[in-house]
């Protein structure tokens, strides 16, 4: 009987009050998945607690990290737990899925190259009930679909490969795709904003999206525990040009700052838009930006050239507001 997935469950004895939030919300999942459930109570009284745990490890199929101050804190979880599950993730043999408990410094640490829940990255200290309990669902239904995709690749790998004689019988065999659906949906204009413009990166999206122009939006693609920097990196390697909303929160972001200059040292065509008033960044000076900060007479046309004309598609363009006027 082959092994049932695992999942581990890595957090701070300081965080138990997170840890059963999560245990009771992982219930339901329990009944209808075969799955075990690793944490350090299943040590028994007696056992060696090191040696479990390193097994544990070896194992986990899925590592959920409950990160706060307090975890990042541990000898033990910094110097032995991460660095294990970091690999297993890295070769391929592990999910790995950050949940932020608490305000913490994590982002200097390696879990910022993966995706991380609640999907703003705002702690689950400062949510409110309702908000927390969503964000736990979202953990939930992130479980489902890999509980599902692990369970279905075993049932796969167990059937045994039909025979030259089966499939001449008829054994109808699925054709392998030339090309990845990943690879065909890849988008031509990468957009790069603070989480704090995302109304105004998603009506952005959908204006293109009308004149025949595709947009990537990273909230739209990237999956919790998925390596962010690689998806990231990829998106814009195939993208035309990267379209850059300046505000203050982007200037202060991490992940976009990451985000241009990536692009820049790739040799891509960065194309600003001025959605708030802010510095830029000297790096930036040179590229000529759009100013959006005037919501009544934003230059949408100008963009819609600029971007027809680096990607050298015909498109609808006309000096209106594209399927009228939005909220942002």
């Amino acid at each position: 009987m082959s092994t049932p997935p695992r999942i581990f469950v890595s957090y701070s004895r300081k965080d138990q009050r997170f840890a059963d939030e999560l245990m009771m919300h992982l219930s339901p999942l329990q009944r209808r998945f075969t799955f075990d459930l690793w944490t350090d109570q299943k040590i028994a009284p007696g056992d060696s607690w090191k040696s479990e745990i390193e097994d544990a490890l070896r194992s986990a199929d899925i590592a959920l990290l409950l990160v706060s101050a307090d975890y990042l804190a541990s000898e033990w979880i910094s110097g032995t737990e991460l660095p294990r599950l970091l690999e297993r993730a890295r070769e391929g043999q592990a999910r790995v899925i950050p949940i932020i408990l608490r305000s913490s410094r994590w982002t200097h640490t390696p879990l910022v190259y993966f995706q991380a829940l609640p999907r703003d990255a705002k702690p689950f200290a400062e949510l409110t009930e309702a908000e927390r309990d969503r964000a736990w669902v979202d953990l939930v239904e992130v479980l489902e679909a890999e509980l599902q995709r692990l369970t279905s690749s075993e049932a796969v790998s167990a059937q045994p490969p039909a025979t030259p004689k089966e499939t001449a019988k008829g054994a109808k065999r699925e054709k392998p795709a030339t090309v990845r659906r990943s690879e065909k949906q890849r988008p031509k204009f990468f957009i790069s904003h603070a989480k704090e413009d995302g109304d105004f990166a998603e009506n952005l999206k959908g204006r293109l999206k009308e004149v025949g122009l595709d947009g990537w939006i990273d909230i739209d693609v990237l999956e919790a525990g998925v390596d962010w920097r690689k998806e990231i990196d990829e998106a814009i390697l195939a993208s035309q040009a990267l379209i850059l909303i300046l505000s203050p929160d982007s200037k202060s972001s991490e992940y976009v700052t990451y985000e241009w200059a990536f692009a820049l040292g790739s040799g891509l065509r960065i194309v600003p838009l001025m959605l708030r008033d802010t510095g830029i960044h000297p790096r930036l000076e040179a590229f000529q930006y759009l100013d959006f900060t005037n919501r009544r007479a934003r230059p949408w046309s100008r963009l819609v050239a600029l971007l027809e004309e680096i990607s050298g598609e015909r498109v609808a363009l006309t000096d209106t507001p594209i399927g009228g006027e939005r909220s942002e």
